[in-house]
């Protein structure tokens, strides 16, 4: 995508949302006229700030480029449905494998990772009080949330919408 066609999305995303460029420029930390010269098509975008725009405006950065191909799309929804099997070492060998050929397979790769990362614990925690009954009763929740959240993100990822993953701690950066 050249640098025009980005400005003009970027543009038409934030008029839809309501949004001044004064405060789409607070939100993303970004200066005002840096968001001017990238709505104008003057300046070529660096990743970091298109993702901290997409941020701002509550979208995937994929939404704004070009880089969601068939098979990107592909390996994140494979990324997040290994929430649904207890076995975190296919969402690691995805994630190494593919993190180098897209920043979108990366950055869902992180957050389904430390959400994986971040079930193991309370899992191991609920183990423990399992002594006590009350992880008897906390396993299952803690499933049953998995799938909901994960389901949840796919439906939210297919619709263009930021993933969130609640209760993650962030591990991996």
């Amino acid at each position: 995508m050249n640098t025009i066609e980005l400005g003009r999305k970027i543009a038409e995303i934030r008029r839809q949302k309501g949004i001044t460029q004064e405060e789409l420029a607070e939100r993303a930390s970004i200066n005002v006229r840096t968001i001017q010269r990238i709505e104008k098509g003057d300046v070529d975008a660096r990743s970091y700030t298109i993702n901290e725009i997409a941020k701002a405006l509550e979208i995937e950065p994929s939404l704004l480029l070009d880089t969601k191909t068939d098979d990107n799309r592909l390996w994140i929804l494979l990324l997040h449905m290994t929430n649904y099997f207890p076995v975190m070492l296919l969402a690691i060998f995805i994630y190494t494998w593919k993190k180098d050929e897209s920043p979108e397979i990366q950055e869902h790769g992180k957050k389904v990772l430390n959400f994986q990362i971040t079930m193991f614990f309370l899992l191991i925690i609920a183990g423990f009080l399992s002594i006590l009954v009350i992880g008897i009763i906390i396993a299952p929740i803690l499933g049953i949330l998995t799938w909901i959240y994960t389901t949840i993100n796919i439906v939210r990822y297919l619709g263009g919408h930021e993933v969130k993953y609640p209760m993650s701690i962030q591990i991996i950066k």
